[in-house]
C-alpha cells in the first residue's frame, strides 16, 4: 500500500488481492490515489438506513480482483454493478469504475 489507510477500510493487500472489510460509515469516507502493486484506486462509502455503497475506481494500472465484505451488521443481499450476486461479500475484477451496494436487514 502506498499510505496508510484507516482501519474503517480494514485493508489487506496480499500482493495479488485486495480485501476490504468496510466497517459502515457514519460519514461518507474516501481515499484518493491508493497504490495497491501497481494498480492505484479510489475508494469511497457511504451509507444510510438499510444500505451501505461502496465505489471502487481505478486511476491507472491493471484490473485487481477485489473481495469487498462489511465488517459488521446483517447483510441480505449484495449488488455489484447493479447486479445480484449470492453471498454476503462481494469478488470481482476492478478494472474501471464499480459499485458495491450492501443491503441491510432492518431490524424490527
Amino acid at each position: 500500500m502506498s499510505r496508510e489507510i484507516s482501519s474503517e477500510w480494514g485493508a489487506v493487500y496480499d500482493g495479488r488481492t485486495l480485501r476490504l472489510s468496510v466497517v459502515t460509515p457514519a460519514a461518507p469516507m474516501a481515499i484518493e490515489r491508493a497504490r495497491f502493486g501497481r494498480t492505484i484506486l479510489d475508494l469511497r462509502a457511504r451509507s444510510r438506513p438499510e444500505l451501505v455503497v461502496v465505489q471502487v475506481g481505478i486511476r491507472f494500472g491493471p484490473p485487481i480482483p477485489v473481495r469487498i465484505e462489511l465488517a459488521e451488521g446483517a447483510v441480505w443481499q449484495v449488488l455489484v454493478d447493479e447486479v445480484a450476486i449470492e453471498g454476503k461479500s462481494a469478488a470481482f475484477v476492478a478494472s474501471h469504475e464499480h459499485e458495491v451496494q450492501f443491503l441491510m436487514t432492518h431490524d424490527s
